[in-house]
């Protein structure tokens, strides 16, 4: 009889915790513990439908970040279930991603002699970075320019840029432009 499963370890056994167990014939599995979990494909991680994490020390919920990163912006379900307070770790990780950061790395950076900033998309992909949690480029110049910062730096450009770098680049200095003149 032919196997429904086949699990198999995310890691060496000194090396952070992960148990992945993908079903044949679904295109769906399940992980116990999260730590580093570089090793499985952004392909096998997206197939992910359960997470069961033992407790939340960093070996093993380390990879909450890759699992987050890569299921942003995705109409993807994801039931994750934990220990008592585990909702709390989950809710600190989600917090970074709330508006109200704007406001905090203006006061962060008032004044500053150089900000560098992520730049992820063009103001015309701007559902595409909110669903994804990242800058416009926009964005990202309208703080750096609220900021009064003497110089920006924009990176971390989506690669659906690749080429068009210097589109990112004007439309950040002109918001900059815009938000100091």
């Amino acid at each position: 009889m032919r196997p429904s499963f086949l699990p198999r370890l995310v890691n060496g056994p000194f090396d952070d915790p992960g148990l992945f167990i993908p079903f044949l014939l679904e295109k769906r599995a399940i992980i116990f513990d999260l730590g580093d979990i570089y090793s499985l494909s952004s392909r096998n991680i997206l197939k992910i439908s359960h997470v069961f994490i033992s407790h939340t020390h960093m070996d093993h919920f380390l990879g909450f970040d890759r699992l987050l990163r890569l299921f942003l912006g995705r109409e993807k379900h994801l039931y994750m279930y934990g220990p008592e307070g585990f909702l709390k770790n989950v809710e600190g990780k989600l917090a970074g991603y709330s508006e109200s950061n704007v406001d905090k790395i203006v006061r962060l950076a008032k004044n500053a002699d150089h900000l560098f900033i992520e730049t992820a998309f063009l103001e015309r992909d701007r559902d595409i970075a909110e669903k994804k949690c990242h800058l416009t480029a926009w964005q990202a110049g309208s703080i750096a320019g609220k900021a009064g910062v003497k110089q920006f730096t924009p990176f971390h450009f989506s690669p659906r840029y690749k080429g068009l770098g210097h589109l990112l680049e004007k439309e950040a200095m002109d918001a900059y432009n815009r938000h100091t003149a």
